[in-house]
C-alpha cells in the first residue's frame, strides 16, 4: 500500500508544473492582447492562482532548477511567438516576456510568502519569523 501511495504522490507533482506552465502562458497572453495594466494585474492573478491551485502541496524550494527552466522555456517560446507572428519586433517582445514573467512571480512568491507566514499549518510554533518564509535559514 506505501507503494501504491507514493506513486500516486509522484504522479500528482509531475502534473502541478504543467499546470503551472500553462498559467504563466495565460499571463504571457494576456498581456499579448489587453492594455499593460489589465495584463499586469491578470499576470499577477494567475501568479497566485498558480499557487494556491498548484503548487501550494509541492516542496518548490526543492524544485528550483525545474521551475526556473520552465519559466525560461515560456518566456523563450512567448518571444518566439510573438516574432514569428509579427506581433511585434525582437525587443519589443523580449521586454514583453520579461514583463508578463515579472509580475507572474511578484505573484507566486508574494503569495506563497503570505501563505507561509500566516496561514501554513505549522505557522504558530515559536521560532524566528524569517524561519517560516523560507529554507534558506537552516
Amino acid at each position: 500500500m506505501a507503494k501504491r501511495s507514493s506513486t500516486s504522490t509522484k504522479q500528482s507533482q509531475t502534473m502541478g508544473l504543467p499546470i503551472a506552465l500553462v498559467l504563466l502562458s495565460g499571463a504571457a497572453y494576456f498581456t499579448l492582447t489587453w492594455d499593460p495594466t489589465s495584463a499586469s494585474s491578470a499576470a499577477g492573478l494567475l501568479g497566485i492562482l498558480c499557487h494556491q491551485a498548484v503548487l501550494r502541496p509541492y516542496e518548490v524550494d526543492s524544485r528550483g532548477w525545474e521551475m526556473l527552466l520552465i519559466y525560461l522555456a515560456v518566456n523563450g517560446g512567448l518571444v518566439t511567438g510573438c516574432v514569428l507572428t509579427s506581433t511585434c519586433g525582437l525587443l519589443d517582445a523580449i521586454l514583453l516576456a520579461c514583463r508578463s514573467g515579472c509580475v507572474f512571480l511578484a505573484g507566486l512568491y508574494g503569495s506563497m510568502l503570505v501563505y507561509r507566514a500566516f496561514f501554513h499549518r505549522i505557522g504558530h510554533f515559536p521560532g524566528p519569523f524569517a524561519a517560516r518564509l523560507s529554507n534558506l535559514y537552516q
